[in-house]
């Protein structure tokens, strides 16, 4: 009978002690929970056309546990978007390894990590990725599961589903060029003008004559256009020439 107690006992003890085992994995299960925390990506719809450039914000909300390094992992669709740029919060010290520091523009895969001295404890901005659209579509930016919150003894705390951003990506407008009109030049005209010869005057011999006859008749008439007096003048001039040939003639004999 004794046996039968002590049997007794002992599996009322074991049952105690299976429940209070799983009374604290239950308990630490819930604390757990309660301190997850996530990385968030924001604004959560982005509209943009082909050709332009857009930034997308990452944080991270420890969520009552103390993260001291955080890893964000990113993943965009290679086809429509480029990674042009990331900026780092001033109050994160990056970590710039091999791969924990990189931006994979053929896989559309972008990490980052940076540690938060004495630990984060309240919602914070992470950094910022600019990005610029390539052509139009529509695609999904969000974190992966790679993710990671880590604490003070590097037990990832980040639960919760996965951060998203829904793209959609217009196609650029059509720029109207209007062709330019140039002048054209209006040719210049050279002109050759050739001058053309002074035309000679040919006065005919008889026309000459007839002017010396009245030039001559005009002097003997003294001016004054009678033919009768410069007859007379002409009749005394040859006659004085008569008697002064004549005299001339004397003498020599």
């Amino acid at each position: 009978m004794g046996k039968n107690m002590s049997a007794r006992g002992g599996s009322a003890f074991g049952g105690k002690k299976y429940i209070l085992i799983g009374t604290i994995l239950l308990v630490g299960t819930m604390a757990v929970v309660a301190y997850a925390g996530n990385v968030y990506l924001a604004p959560q719809n982005v509209s943009v056309k082909a050709g332009q450039t857009f930034n997308v914000t990452v944080s991270v909300d420890p969520a009552g546990s103390a993260v001291y390094t955080a890893v964000v992992n990113v993943k965009y669709p290679a086809d429509l978007v480029e990674v042009r740029g990331f900026t780092q919060s001033a109050s994160w010290m990056p970590l710039s390894q091999a791969g924990y520091d990189s931006v994979d523009n053929t896989n559309g895969v972008l990490i980052k990590t940076a540690g938060y001295p004495k630990g984060l404890n309240s919602p914070a901005t992470f950094g910022v990725i600019s990005f610029k659209a390539k052509k139009d579509g529509v695609g999904v930016i969000s974190t992966t599961s790679s993710s990671k919150l880590l604490n003070s003894k590097s037990i990832d705390v980040r639960t919760g589903s996965l951060a998203s951003i829904n793209l959609s990506i217009a196609k650029a407008p059509l720029v109207s060029i209007s062709p330019s009109i140039s002048a054209t030049p209006t040719p210049s005209v050279e002109v050759s003008v050739t001058p053309s010869p002074t035309p000679t005057t040919e006065v005919s011999t008889n026309q000459g004559n007839s002017d010396l006859f009245a030039n001559l008749g005009a002097v003997l008439s003294l001016g004054t256009g009678q033919d009768w007096l410069g007859i007379i003048v002409l009749l005394i001039i040859l006659a004085a020439a008569y008697f002064v040939g004549k005299m001339h003639g004397s003498k020599k004999s």
